[in-house]
C-alpha cells in the first residue's frame, strides 16, 4: 500500500514538473499615466522685489521593461510554487526629448517625454496573458533653479486601470494537497513625485486568488492628483532636482496542463492502490 501511494505522489510530481501547455485564457492588465503636468508659484516675501521664478536646465530619462514566461510548477510538501524562465530586459537612456520601451516578449512597455526640460508624459503598461509575467519602469529626472522666498507646489494627474480575470481553467491548487500558493493573478504600482529626495508616493494593487472563479478585478485610476509643495526660504536662489517615477508589475499564473501520458501515470497509480488494497482484502 505504501508503494502504491509512493506511486501516485510521483504522478503527482511528473504532473507538475512536466511541459506547461499554457492555455491564453486569463487576462491582467494594468496602466498607469501622469500627465497634466503644472507648477505655481507663492511669493513668501513680498518685500525683497525679487519675482518668483523657477527655470528648468537639464533633464535625464531612463526607461526599462522586462518579461517573463513560465515554465511549470513546482510541489515542496504543501507549497505549490511557479516557475520561470526569464527573457531579459530593454532598457534606454536619453538627455533629449523622450524615451520608448518594449519588454523583450512585449508583454510590458512605458514611454516618457519633456517639454523643454520640464516633465510632461510618463506612461507605463503590461498587458499579459495566462503564464506570463512583465514589469515596467520610468524615471524622469529635471533640474530646475527657483529665486530666494518662493514656494513652489508642482503636480501630475494619475490615470489608469487595473483589470484581471478570475480563475478560468476551473484548475485548484488543492486538487494537489497544497494549501500555500500564489495568486493567480496581481498587479502592483507605485508613482513616485520628489525634490531633494523627499516627496510622496501613490501607490496600489489588486490581485485574484485561485478559489476567485466568478470574481475578476477592476480597478480605475482617474481624478486623482499627485503633487508636492516646498519653498526656498533662503536669501539666494538654488538649484533643485525634481524625481518623477513610475513602476508596474504584473503576473498572470498558468494552471497546470498534464500532457495525455502524465494522466496514464496518475491512472495507473490509482489502479496499483486498488489492487493493492484488493489483496489486503483477500
Amino acid at each position: 500500500m505504501k508503494q502504491a501511494h509512493i506511486v501516485v505522489r510521483a504522478a503527482i510530481a511528473v504532473t507538475l514538473l512536466s511541459s506547461l501547455a499554457v492555455p491564453a485564457l486569463a487576462v491582467t492588465q494594468g496602466s498607469l499615466t501622469l500627465s497634466g503636468f503644472s507648477y505655481t508659484l507663492k511669493d513668501l516675501n513680498a518685500a525683497d522685489g525679487l519675482a518668483p521664478t523657477l527655470n528648468w536646465t537639464e533633464s535625464y530619462l531612463y526607461a526599462s521593461a522586462s518579461d517573463s514566461r513560465q515554465s511549470g510548477w513546482t510541489l515542496s510538501g504543501s507549497e505549490l510554487s511557479s516557475d520561470w524562465q526569464y527573457s531579459g530586459e530593454n532598457v534606454q537612456y536619453s538627455q533629449s526629448a523622450s524615451v520608448n520601451v518594449s519588454s523583450p516578449l512585449g508583454f510590458a512597455g512605458g514611454s516618457a517625454s519633456v517639454d523643454g526640460h520640464a516633465p510632461s508624459v510618463l506612461s507605463i503598461g503590461t498587458d499579459l496573458m495566462a503564464g506570463t509575467t512583465g514589469s515596467a519602469v520610468i524615471n524622469s529626472t529635471h533640474v530646475f533653479t527657483l529665486t530666494a522666498n518662493t514656494q513652489v507646489t508642482l503636480g501630475f494627474d494619475v490615470s489608469g486601470a487595473l483589470v484581471g480575470s478570475g480563475n478560468t481553467s476551473g484548475w485548484m491548487p488543492s486538487l494537489y494537497g497544497a494549501s500555500t500558493y500564489e495568486q493567480q493573478s496581481s498587479l502592483n504600482y507605485t508613482a513616485r513625485l520628489g525634490v531633494d529626495g523627499a516627496g510622496v508616493n501613490f501607490i496600489g494593487d489588486a490581485s485574484s486568488w485561485w478559489t476567485d472563479a466568478a470574481n475578476p478585478y477592476e480597478v480605475i485610476l482617474d481624478g486623482q492628483r499627485l503633487q508636492v509643495t516646498f519653498s526656498n526660504k533662503g536669501t539666494t536662489t538654488r538649484e533643485y532636482t525634481l524625481d518623477v517615477s513610475l513602476l508596474l508589475y504584473g503576473t498572470d499564473v498558468a494552471a497546470p496542463v498534464p500532457e495525455p501520458a502524465t494522466y496514464a501515470l496518475m491512472i495507473l497509480g490509482l489502479v496499483a492502490i486498488g489492487g493493492a488494497a484488493k489483496r489486503r482484502r483477500g
